[in-house]
């Protein structure tokens, strides 16, 4: 998703780069209700998520579309556990595609703010981490994002990391997980108001479900995309 956007709870949810918004965005689709906005993730994931309650919803202008495409993700997902498979067809994986919308993953703000009026009481909400770990995490996910896709580990292959490193460094693709310009609003100023960090997510982002005032809702936060330990590997001294 961007995104969620959630009128009931007031807050609006831009997804950045390599900062494990996946993981936050489906645990906040929990607090969502049916008239909220909920972009599509990676469908492998959003099987995950529509087991926790809810999926990707009113992004696009054919709701009726979005319905069919999770009933197949939710069927596909069931067919596996009927017939005792250990993950979902990578034939199916590498096929199915949300349907179009005019919200998206990882929309900036400010195209956002082109199609939703956001007021003052809305909290926008984002989450940030180290930079040289966003750039490890990046380069992972580059060489290992067609296998995650059709079910397998987010994990390259450690001696892969340093020559991609090396090369993609020296070009303009990793500048991708800089994130700031998805938080500006439409006049070009950061307009976020909460800034989860990486590495103390579980707190800061239970301080702000607690602000919607629902206790009929645990807070779970899954580990999507779950490869690479890129602390372990940052400090392992892949840089140098």
């Amino acid at each position: 998703m961007i995104l969620i956007l959630s009128e009931a709870n007031k807050f609006v949810f831009i997804k950045g780069v390599k900062v494990a918004g996946t993981s936050v965005e489906m645990a906040l689709s929990r607090y969502c209700s049916d008239g909220c906005i909920i972009t599509p993730i990676t469908p492998i994931d959003e099987i995950a998520r529509l087991g926790m309650g809810r999926g990707a919803q009113n992004y696009s202008d054919a709701p009726h579309q979005e319905k069919i495409y999770l009933k197949r993700l939710m069927h596909q997902s069931k067919s596996s556990i009927k017939n005792i498979t250990p993950r979902v067809s990578k034939y199916f994986l590498r096929r199915i595609r949300p349907p179009e919308g005019r919200y998206y993953n990882h929309m900036p703000l400010s195209e956002v703010m082109r199609l939703q009026n956001i007021d003052d009481g809305m909290q926008i909400a984002c989450i940030e981490r180290s930079p040289y770990r966003k750039v490890l995490s990046w380069a992972n996910m580059r060489l290992s994002m067609k296998k995650y896709k059709s079910g397998g580990l987010m994990q390259a292959d450690r001696k892969d990391l340093r020559p991609f490193l090396d090369t993609a460094l020296r070009g303009d693709d990793y500048k991708a997980v800089l994130n700031i310009d998805r938080y500006k609003d439409v006049s070009g100023k950061i307009a976020v108001k909460r800034i989860f960090k990486y590495e103390n997510i579980q707190n800061d982002l239970k301080d702000f479900v607690d602000t919607f005032g629902r206790d009929d809702v645990s807070l779970d936060i899954p580990h999507a995309k779950k490869g690479l330990n890129v602390e372990r590997a940052s400090s392992g001294c892949l840089f140098f």
